[in-house]
């Protein structure tokens, strides 16, 4: 029984150093760390819509259909993926709902940190020009926050 004892005691020395070392691995202590000192770019773009010389995109609207589509990205340049939010400052109403010009969230594709969603005004918002926010909280990296805006203007 004293063998036993022993082999017991010297079982849980084992098992608390252990513990204890796999504590103090840097990936592990830092994984969610508050102390992040990674940066990465943020940025939107309008992909398939041309910018002029001041950062605005430009829109046609489609005048046969009530309402128009375009994709909008998010380069987030981060290797974790990440819940994106957007924004704009414009919605409709359809059957006496509010619905955003844009859809709210999105998550980003693990392999090219790329966000995408739909951007899709009605035809009564022509001469406009919308304003389209994006952002997200990197909690990899201490929760670090970005954002980003881009302009639209409808014609």
């Amino acid at each position: 029984m004293k063998c036993f004892n022993r082999i017991n005691t010297a079982l849980n020395a084992i098992l608390v150093l252990f513990l204890w070392m796999g504590c103090a691995d840097p990936y592990f202590v830092n994984l969610h760390s508050e102390a992040g000192n990674e940066e990465y770019p943020f940025s939107v773009e309008a992909i398939y819509l041309a910018e002029d010389e001041n950062g605005y995109y430009h829109m046609e609207l489609n005048s046969e259909s009530n309402q128009s589509f375009t994709r909008l990205v998010a380069f987030t340049n981060n290797p974790h993926v990440n819940k994106v939010m957007w924004d704009a400052d414009v919605y409709w109403i359809y059957q006496g709902e509010e619905v955003p010009a844009v859809n709210s969230a999105s998550y980003t594709d693990e392999e090219t940190g790329e966000a995408y969603t739909m951007f899709a005004p009605i035809y009564s918002m022509r001469g406009d020009t919308i304003t389209i926010w994006s952002w997200y909280y990197d909690e990899w990296n201490g929760n670090k926050y970005y954002n980003a805006s881009i302009g639209v203007v409808l014609y």
